[in-house]
């Protein structure tokens, strides 16, 4: 089934019962499909039929949900606009598509007009009362299109180079609901969103597809996540990435999960590396509930740790095992596959791969190869089948330095809460950098972290807020891919929260899941 009929079946089947919540804000499953059906009708109105292409400015509130059921009932491909990207590379991306539609959250007013000025369009509404309150029956039930056809963009990271849009097909978009079905069961979910994700927009949607209720945390509900979860009977929590993962397990505790024994079953994180130590105390807090994804804005999701797996603590540097429907090879840098324990680039085939770069055959045909996606990522698999991911392929750091094993070590550290590492140019070459985010707690001004080292490195300038760290030293230490509070990520990362494949073979000129 795709996306668009899973979501509506969904909604239909929860009718008088929410479906989203956001603070105070109550929407069931009757108020959703009334809100689609009037919007439909006011798009249709002005001539929008199935195949044009929308684009959305999302914010934090539901309505930003019930813009993509619009389209789904349309029969129209989205394009994500998300906060923070250039307004060239926007107008570009709709230009290329001969896209005539602009919703956005009021919330993105200033970037709406912004791009309005590159790029105007006949069709501009605000997600508000004037696109959803007109009356009209029932929403119009998704067309049927052709698996191949574009069903969204969405845009790579840019930590290595430029954004770039990444085109879905209505084939991947299914297959990644299926795989977080398979990862995040049982159903229905009532399932906790942090704001600022495009992983967590993408998972209030499949929320919906299993009848569930996708609990959007509200801005003045920031830090009161034990509230939230005893008051909205929470079932998963996607903390969002391991920094993340960490402060929220602090703030829970057993306490908070005991309050309802039989509520919060599931925890998930991904987007960056863990840091092992940081995660076995997840566990000891918490339990086995935290569940770890790792995946590509280009290939959706492609490992899960599971929360037995967060048990061993031999398992905790991995990233998992492949997910239903996911083949994955290690391969040297002629594409010949290399055994276990060697490592290599990741190469990933499924049906949730991106169909390619938007308008850019070069990269495209860079990134896949014969069906397969090369990551860009180094790793190796272990005899079990368990991927552990070490750099990226084309790292820029110094020889023989690999940026996992130097960033497990640093988050390690209570007065870091989160790390990067990367390569500084000198005059005889590159030394190892790192910078830090202070821990909770630590004081002081300036963070320095002088004296890092490992085998044939030495670390500068560690900085954050609000904390001193001296003489850290971590020998051979997993990187986060993070950097302080805007997580402009340089290596690792998750589903919907990928790095760029540009360092592969094209010319230099950056997802979770659509």
């Amino acid at each position: 089934m795709s996306l668009g009929r899973s979501v509506f079946a969904g909604v239909r089947a929860a009718g008088p019962r929410d479906v989203l919540v956001c603070g105070r804000r109550r929407l069931t499953g009757d108020d959703v499909l009334a809100m689609v059906a009037g919007a439909a009708a006011v798009l249709r109105a002005r001539g929008v039929r199935a195949g044009d292409t929308i684009a959305c400015m999302s914010g934090r509130q539901p309505e930003s949900t019930v813009a993509r059921l619009v389209a789904l009932a349309l029969g129209c491909p989205v394009v994500h606009l998300p906060p923070g990207l250039p307004a060239r590379i926007t107008a570009g991306t709709m230009r290329a598509l001969g896209t005539s539609v602009l919703l956005h959250e009021p919330c993105r007013q200033d970037d709406a007009e912004l791009l309005l000025d590159a790029r105007p369009v006949p069709i501009c509404y605000r997600l508000d009362a004037d696109l959803f309150s007109t009356p009209h029956g029932a929403p119009p039930d998704p067309p049927e299109t052709p698996p191949g056809a574009l069903s969204a963009v969405t845009f790579t990271n840019g930590t290595t180079g430029e954004r770039k849009p990444v085109a879905h097909s209505r084939r991947a978009e299914a297959a990644q609901l299926a795989a977080a079905r398979a990862m995040f069961a049982p159903e229905p979910w009532r399932f906790l969103l942090p704001p600022g994700h495009h992983v967590a927009d993408q998972i209030a949607l499949w929320t919906l597809a299993t009848g569930g209720t996708a609990i959007l945390l509200a801005d003045a509900e920031r830090d009161r996540e034990p509230e939230v979860i005893a008051r909205e009977h929470v079932t998963q929590i996607a903390a969002g990435r391991p920094g993340e993962l960490y402060g929220l397990a602090g703030r829970l505790g057993p306490v908070a999960l005991g309050a309802d024994p039989g509520s919060v079953r599931l925890v998930t994180y991904g987007g960056a590396a863990a840091v092992p130590n940081r995660s076995r105390d997840v566990v000891m807090g918490l339990g086995p509930v935290a569940l770890q994804w790792y995946g590509l804005t280009e290939g959706g999701f492609v490992t899960a740790l599971s929360p037995l797996d967060h048990l061993r603590p031999d398992r905790l540097a991995s990233v998992g095992r492949p997910v239903e429907g996911v083949e994955l090879r290690v391969r040297d840098p002629e594409g010949r596959a290399l055994p276990v324990g060697a490592t290599g680039e990741v190469w990933v085939r499924s049906a949730q791969v991106m169909s390619g770069y938007l308008d850019d055959p070069v990269r495209t045909a860079a990134a896949l190869r014969d069906g397969w996606l090369r990551t860009g990522d180094l790793g190796h698999l272990n005899a079990d089948g368990y991927l552990f991911l070490v750099d990226r392929a084309r790292s820029r750091r110094p020889d023989g330095v690999q940026a996992r094993p130097v960033q497990h070590v640093l988050p390690g550290r209570r007065a870091v809460a989160d790390a990067t590492v990367f390569g500084l140019p000198v005059d005889d070459g590159e030394v190892l950098a790192g910078t830090g985010v202070a821990g909770t707690g630590v004081t002081g001004t300036g963070v320095t972290g002088a004296g890092m080292s490992g085998t044939g490195m030495t670390g500068t300038g560690m900085t954050g807020t609000g904390a001193t760290g001296t003489g850290m030293t971590g020998t051979g230490a997993t990187g986060t891919g993070e950097t302080g509070t805007g997580r402009t990520g340089t290596e690792l990362r998750g589903a919907g929260e990928a790095d760029d494949l540009d360092d592969l073979d094209a010319p230099r000129g950056r997802t979770a899941p659509a």
